[in-house]
């Protein structure tokens, strides 16, 4: 009877475990390259990223599908390529929306942790305490959390695009945020504080709403009340 090499046996039953556990994950790895792929397509991202996943769940196999994927890659490459300028351009523009997203969340975060450390102040200490629990004002600072995460991580729960992609919108917005600046030479100084507290949270509302909405669902300018999700012809 030949002897047996059980380290290599052992070996080999591993690796055939992590390959057979590997196999089961590259479907969806397949899936999430085609994802990101369609993302990177300047139009028609939302067709394209249809038609190419099902072209994938039409491939038999698991190794296969990860390579139909990988086969995608040639094709954006040549899609940026050949795209207008302009038209790349306004889908460049899109990082500068999800970086102003990213800093009105920033700031909501240390809201949400100022708030959060409160909280436990008052769960530690406030027991052992003789002063009366402010609970107006730890109800204030939690809807502020709670109007924080609406704005940031919901958009306020509506999307106006006519506002966001037209001359009117623009006007809108540039009234919003400029009217101030027109105001406080008229008024004396002690409303001037307000007005500026008014302007700064009035400008916060601004970015962190254009901002979700930039990102979650960009729309190119289509003239006067006319607009078009952006992936659609």
């Amino acid at each position: 009877m030949p002897d047996i090499n059980w380290p290599e046996v052992l070996v080999a039953l591993v690796l055939g475990a992590i390959v057979t556990e590997l196999g089961g994950w590259l479907p969806r790895l397949a899936e999430w390259l085609v994802k990101i792929l369609a993302r990177q397509l300047p139009t028609r991202a939302a067709r394209r990223e249809h038609e190419w996943l099902t072209t994938l769940n039409a491939t038999p196999g698991q190794w296969s599908k990860l390579l139909r994927a990988l086969t995608f890659v040639p094709a954006v490459i040549s899609i940026r390529w050949h795209t207008p300028r302009r038209i790349r351009t306004g889908l460049q523009a899109l990082w500068g929306m999800r970086l102003l997203l990213g800093w009105t969340r920033l700031q909501a975060l240390v809201v949400f942790g100022a708030v959060a450390f409160i909280d436990g102040t008052w769960l530690l200490f406030g027991a052992l305490s003789p002063s009366r629990l402010p609970v107006l004002e730890l109800l204030e600072f939690h809807l502020l959390v709670a109007f924080l995460y609406w704005l940031n991580w919901r958009g306020l729960g509506i999307d106006w695009p006519w506002l966001r992609t037209t001359p009117l919108g623009a006007a809108i917005l540039l009234v919003l945020g400029t009217w101030p600046l027109f105001l406080i030479p008229f008024v004396g100084d002690a409303t001037s504080t307000l007005l500026s507290g008014v302007w700064f949270v009035t400008l916060y509302v601004l970015w962190a709403w254009e901002g979700y909405w930039a990102t979650t669902h960009p729309l190119p300018k289509r003239g006067l009340l006319g607009w078009k999700k952006a992936g659609h012809p």
